[in-house]
């Protein structure tokens, strides 16, 4: 799934996301910003303060792009039922999106979208 050579690979809270983020791709869902902060949330009893959302979704988005996958942070989305700007930002970083304009923002998250169910439904049923 991941790169195992990274130290944050190995942290709980990007373990926890990604395992959140996995399971929405395998059911067709979408999980909100809240939600990803719900769970980050659990950790304060092994951590001092709560992980930042964003790095934890940066992290997974690099590690994902970097494996050759669609970004599974495609799924995270705010309560208005759309993404937030970190993923349009990691998107342009990332060189997968070259557009700051709201339609094409929209174009590109539909195909990630579906881009992720696609790619999670292959693997779900392969292993």
């Amino acid at each position: 799934m991941t790169t195992a050579g990274s130290p944050h690979h190995r942290t709980r809270a990007y373990q926890l996301v990604y395992c959140r983020l996995l399971s929405a791709a395998q059911s067709r869902g979408l999980v909100s910003y809240a939600e990803i902060a719900d769970v980050l949330g659990t950790l304060t009893a092994d951590h001092d303060t709560i992980p930042d959302v964003d790095q934890v979704l940066r992290e997974i988005s690099e590690d994902e792009h970097g494996a050759g996958r669609p970004l599974l942070t495609a799924l995270v989305v705010t309560g208005k039922g759309i993404p937030g700007d970190l993923l349009f930002s990691l998107a342009r970083s990332l060189g997968k999106l070259a557009s700051v304009d709201p339609a094409d923002e929209m174009k590109f998250w539909m195909a990630e979208e579906g881009r992720v169910y696609d790619t999670w439904k292959r693997n779900a049923t392969t292993t």
